[in-house]
């Protein structure tokens, strides 16, 4: 096996399962990986209570990110202001990881 099993990584691009063994996942799904074994496109992972092969080359260790064009914020309230819009943005993204995990959960079932 691998090394660094059991690590949460995030999904760069969405992917819908093309076998009954594969996961399907979302862009921006944290995805937790159980086995990685060396030498294999493929590892084992799991997303809202549910396992399945996904293929590594759609993750990344850090979540899509939320670029800001710096030279915009040429106060302190303008800063705060951008701030404030990225964690409102976080705050949505998580909400979409959850409602996602319910969504494909009740589509599983």
């Amino acid at each position: 096996m691998g090394a660094d099993n059991s690590r949460v990584i995030y999904a760069l691009w969405s992917y819908p399962a093309q076998a009954a063994d594969e996961l399907s996942f979302r862009e921006g799904d944290m995805v937790t990986i159980l086995q990685r074994p060396d030498g294999v496109d493929w590892w084992w992972a799991s997303l809202c209570s549910r396992e399945g092969f996904v293929p590594n080359n759609y993750f990344g260790s850090l979540p899509v990110p939320v670029f800001v064009n710096v030279s915009t914020l040429t106060n302190h309230s303008a800063a705060a202001a951008q701030r404030e819009q990225i964690e409102e943005q976080d705050d949505l993204h998580y909400a979409n990881i959850y409602t996602s995990c319910s969504e494909n959960q009740v589509q599983s079932d």
